[in-house]
């Protein structure tokens, strides 16, 4: 008998604000609350019921018989403050609604931490059972929900093919969507590359003469930047980097020799802005580079989430 009211004290405490089918109302007085002063005693009531419940719940942990009366007692209070509660839930105003908190804490660092359903012995598990059979919730928990903290934002990672244009140039786009540091890197090339032979420039003039050229032209591209990704929503996020790029304008001339067109070929240090988003499965993302002084460009890239 003395395990069984164990197991039905230490349910009754995991839920401080239970309804039972009783049938009945209790015939506390109802409290008019039209000032600061009723909110108090409202809620010295309800820190009173939640630290008798935390000495209950000590004393039975140090073997002490609790008689019968005084677990009968606390749950008539509670369901007498539950009415309480659920008819001006609407009207608390901010203050009361943050001790009301203060005292949910207190209470459950007091008398949850080591009476979790799943350590209940079976009698204060079928308890829990019959409660949830029969609908009763715990009336403090539904009209002032404890603040929940956000979730971590999931890891992801992402590989993309990418596009650029108009300064046409492909590649492939790495991201790491991180629950404290994100970073994404690219590397995209026109898969062509001349050596050329010496250099000259667009007017055709070379080491004081001139240049014959045979009408080929072809330009080198390589862009390759990297930098952080901010996340700004669960699958949303902008990013920037830089990096290094180049862009060759070479000329054949009429020997067949390439040269490169000096005054018309960058190369060095390029900047990447945009933004990314994750679709399902898919990896999305839109940026533009530029090469300054040479190429300034649109980049898509489009990719899979793994």
């Amino acid at each position: 008998m003395n395990r069984v009211f164990k197991c039905v004290l230490a349910a009754f405490l995991l839920l401080p604000a239970i309804g039972f089918a009783s049938g009945t109302e209790p015939s506390a007085p109802r409290l008019e609350l039209q000032g600061t002063t009723s909110w108090e005693e409202l809620l010295d009531s309800y820190e009173l019921i939640c630290r008798k419940c935390i000495n209950l719940k000590q004393r039975q942990d140090a073997g002490e018989k609790i008689p019968s009366g005084q677990l009968l007692s606390l749950m008539n209070q509670l369901e007498s403050l539950r009415g309480e509660l659920k008819q001006i839930s609407n009207k608390m105003p901010a203050a009361a609604k943050k001790r009301f908190y203060a005292i949910r804490q207190m209470y459950l660092t007091g008398v949850v931490a080591d009476t979790r359903p799943e350590l209940l012995p079976d009698a204060g598990k079928t308890f829990l059972s019959f409660c949830a059979v029969n609908g009763h919730t715990d009336p403090l928990k539904d009209a002032f929900p404890l603040p929940v903290a956000p979730r971590p934002l999931p890891s992801v990672r992402a590989i993309s093919a990418s596009v650029s244009a108009p300064a046409m140039s492909y590649g492939v786009r790495f991201d790491y969507w991180g629950r404290r540091f994100s970073a994404w890197a690219s590397v995209r090339s026109n898969f062509s590359y001349h050596n050329t032979s010496y250099n000259a420039l667009s007017n055709g003039s070379f080491n004081g003469g001139r240049i014959w050229a045979s009408g080929k032209a072809a330009t080198d591209r390589l862009f390759a930047t990297a930098g952080p990704l901010v996340r700004v929503g669960k699958k949303t996020a902008v990013f920037g980097g830089a990096g290094y790029g180049f862009s060759r304008l070479c000329w054949e001339d009429n020997n067949g020799e390439w040269m490169l067109v000096k005054d018309l070929s960058r190369s060095g240090v390029c900047f990447e802005l945009g933004a990314a988003l994750i679709v399902g499965c898919s990896a999305l993302s839109a940026s533009w580079l530029t090469l300054p002084g040479a190429v300034n460009t649109a980049n898509i890239s489009i990719g899979f989430c793994f």
